[in-house]
């Protein structure tokens, strides 16, 4: 059965051939041909949409006016959206790839509970307008290893330039925190490709950073804050020709973020969540 709806999708002859038979590109029945991945000189774009179930939390504690958040869930206190669509985006020109992601969760609630966020405390019964917007840009230089059992590996070193922005807004009071000392840092990771059939491939790809710094260039109190950022990025799905250079892609992805920029003023710390199933549609020219 496995078999039979595999040569539908991928093309195969619905008919095996017999073990028996000589120069068969299988070796017993049931056996899938495999095929050599695209090099890495070919060139694509890829736009898929993440169906998500997103997480922000946030923790904001101002020494100055004495205001602390504690650990604050937004799906649960400000009612963000429990799920909403991300974008990611990926082009591959010859040795470099470039991706793009995002997403923007909004919500208007009544509080049921107070919430503390930067120098503002919003009381229960305020109906609060809340926004969380997420979104990077990398760029990295593949390298190609050698090919192992028809798959075919590329280590990846680049940079990764995010960005994260929270709000909450009643009409009177509007707290936002935008992690404006927040730089592009360096990433790396890899990627993998398995041609399953002559239509049907493999992929998956791990990418991520952490690292510590101080930014010069943006001071809190005459000193520059300390951020901690991490992120990581995991894909897997299959990847169907459909005619000519078009494919449709299936499967599940999960992105991670998080930072803490902390100063002699204050303490901000924003961590991001998003993760589900992906659909989408790729051109390999």
């Amino acid at each position: 059965m496995l078999y039979a709806i595999l040569a539908v999708l991928g093309g195969l002859p619905l008919q095996q051939d017999s073990p028996d038979e000589p120069n068969s590109p299988r070796e017993g029945p049931g056996r899938l041909e495999r095929r050599t991945p695209p090099d890495a000189s070919t060139m694509s774009a890829e736009v898929r949409l993440l169906w998500s179930r997103p997480r922000v939390r946030f923790d904001t504690r101002e020494y100055v006016t004495g205001v602390f958040s504690g650990l604050v869930d937004m799906q649960e206190s400000v009612g963000l959206d429990a799920q909403a669509p991300a974008l990611l985006a990926d082009v591959r020109l010859a040795h470099w790839r470039f991706s793009l992601g995002g997403l923007s969760l909004d919500s208007e609630e009544r509080l049921s509970r107070a919430v503390a966020f930067e120098d503002d405390t919003f009381r229960t019964g305020s109906k609060v307008r809340a926004l969380a917007q997420v979104a990077w840009f990398d760029a990295y230089y593949r390298i190609e290893l050698p090919e192992v059992e028809g798959c075919r590996f590329h280590l990846l070193a680049g940079i990764h330039a995010p960005r994260i922005k929270i709000l909450i807004d009643d009409g009177l009071e509007e707290a936002n925190e935008g992690f404006d000392a927040l730089w592009p840092v360096p990433a790396v990771g890899f990627e993998a490709r398995l041609a399953l059939t002559s239509r049907i491939e493999l992929h998956g790809g791990l990418v991520g950073s952490i690292i510590r710094y101080r930014n010069p260039f943006h001071l809190d109190s005459g000193r520059p804050p300390r951020i901690d950022y991490s992120f990581a990025r995991v894909d897997l799905g299959l990847s169907i020709r459909l005619s000519g250079p078009w494919r449709i892609t299936i499967g599940a992805a999960y992105v991670h973020q998080s930072i803490v920029d902390q100063s002699v003023e204050d303490w901000d710390g924003a961590w991001v969540d998003v993760g589900g199933l992906t659909a989408g549609l790729e051109c390999r020219f």
